[in-house]
């Protein structure tokens, strides 16, 4: 049953993956994405990675879609905006055999690779306490970079678009 639910969810990850970079309203592709980090999410719940779940959907579907969204309804991008060489025909199946070139260079690097080099999980391994201790006394100044540049990418998207206006 699990197997099942993790194609089910990966199908729906990739599916709505691509309809993020096909759609052309920009609207209707973050509300793909959002379909996107809630199936990662489901498969994050199969692995039993709770912690990283809630994560991904408060982080990610949560805070940094309304970003994104923020920031759309802000430049007031619409469908017929986005034109140019993105459509030719070619550059789509150029892009399609790239990916297609780079999945499976992976999956044989995935086939090939020796599993059982990996050791065994000890006992907390994932918890919140565990994860806390990598990402805020390890990693800490990552983590913080990245706030940082969140907070001057918002900034800056509010102060163009504020200039625009007088």
């Amino acid at each position: 049953m699990i197997d099942l639910l993790f194609w089910i969810f990966s199908g729906a990850a990739i599916g709505s993956a691509v309809l993020v970079v096909t759609l052309k309203d920009p609207v209707q592709s973050v509300m793909s994405l959002v379909i996107t980090f809630f199936s990662l999410a489901a498969i994050f719940v199969l692995l039993d990675a709770h912690f990283l779940a809630a994560a991904q959907i408060i982080v990610y579907a949560g805070a940094i879609l309304v970003l994104v969204t923020f920031v759309i309804m802000l430049l007031d991008l619409r469908a017929g905006d986005i034109t140019g060489p993105t459509r030719m025909v070619a550059g789509r199946f150029l892009g399609v055999g790239a990916a297609a070139a780079l999945f499976m260079a992976l999956w044989s690097r995935v086939v090939q690779a020796n599993l059982d080099r990996f050791p065994e999980l000890t006992e907390g391994h994932g918890t919140v306490e565990r994860i806390a201790r990598v990402i805020l006394i390890d990693n800490i100044l990552p983590f913080e970079t990245v706030s940082v540049l969140l907070l001057v990418a918002t900034v800056g998207a509010v102060w163009i678009a504020r200039r625009e206006d007088t």
